[in-house]
């Protein structure tokens, strides 16, 4: 019940927040008309080559470029909601107080990122329908489960990513600059772009150590190609792995990080 009570709190919040920054939400809606539309003409231009690589995928580079666009957002708000939190706090002074209270660690992360991740949802799903309804994008092929499964499992990797970085935050607090670059880096490897059958072999190498690379792969194909969790069962392990992995990670470091900034009395500072 206090996780509900303090989730629900937060939301309010985050609201009453969004809702005083109307011109925002409407401001990004007309960008991400915007830019599908972009994407629709680029595809266009993509499609005359008849690329193979995009065979696997529907044929269409415009299907590949969006879905890739629209998850790589859950990614960002999930690595950059909770350090944005921890800094936010650190400025104005409440992270001290609300890790003092009787509000436990891991229900604030949880709390305090809710939102952001409710509104990514809003806004990808109103992205998609842009692009099905003005831009012909073909997902009527979608395998819900598959999808699903991949995408929550995603999302826990992303969380696990997110929750380290601001750990990293609270005890060096600087370097998350660093850390993005190295991040945008890791999407462009793992597919957001262009398949990773297309780097160099070293590349692709990398490419099988990140978790976005099994992410774009799996999204895509179905959803645009309507592949079962049989087919994707290879994909579905390897994210389960990086799941468990940087969720443990990340539940044990960030306790560590709040205890050595406890100690040394730097919670407040940034």
């Amino acid at each position: 019940m206090d996780l509900i009570r303090t989730a629900l709190a937060f939301i309010k919040k985050d609201l009453l927040i969004m809702v005083s920054y109307r011109f925002e939400f409407l401001l990004k809606t007309v960008t991400s008309i915007f830019s599908i539309a972009v994407l629709y003409y680029i595809g266009k231009l993509v499609d005359k080559a008849e690329f193979p690589f995009l065979q696997a995928y529907g044929g269409s580079y415009f299907g590949f470029i969006v879905i890739g666009m629209s998850f790589s957002a859950f990614f960002g708000v999930s690595i950059n909601t909770f350090f944005g939190n921890i800094r936010d706090g650190q400025l104005t002074g409440t992270l001290e107080i609300i890790l003092a209270s009787p509000t436990r660690l891991f229900t604030f992360l949880f709390s305090s990122a809710l939102w952001s991740f409710i509104y990514t949802t809003i806004h990808v799903s109103l992205y998609i329908f842009i692009g099905t309804l003005a831009f012909d994008l073909e997902i009527g092929r979608v395998n819900i489960f598959a999808a699903l499964v991949i995408f929550m499992l995603s999302i826990l990797c992303f969380v696990g990513i997110g929750i380290m970085i601001a750990a990293l935050v609270l005890v060096v607090k600087r370097g998350e600059s660093a850390v993005k670059i190295a991040l945008g880096a890791s999407s462009i490897l793992s597919g957001l772009i262009f398949p990773v059958d297309l780097l160099p072999p070293v590349l692709q190498k990398i490419a099988h150590f990140l978790p976005l690379t099994y992410t774009y792969r799996g999204l895509r194909l179905s959803i645009l190609e309507g592949h079962s969790f049989a087919q994707l069962q290879g994909d579905v392990a390897v994210l389960f792995g990086f799941a468990v992995f940087f969720i443990l990670i990340s539940v044990i470091v960030f306790p560590f990080a709040v205890s050595a900034a406890k100690v040394r009395g730097s919670l407040a500072q940034y």
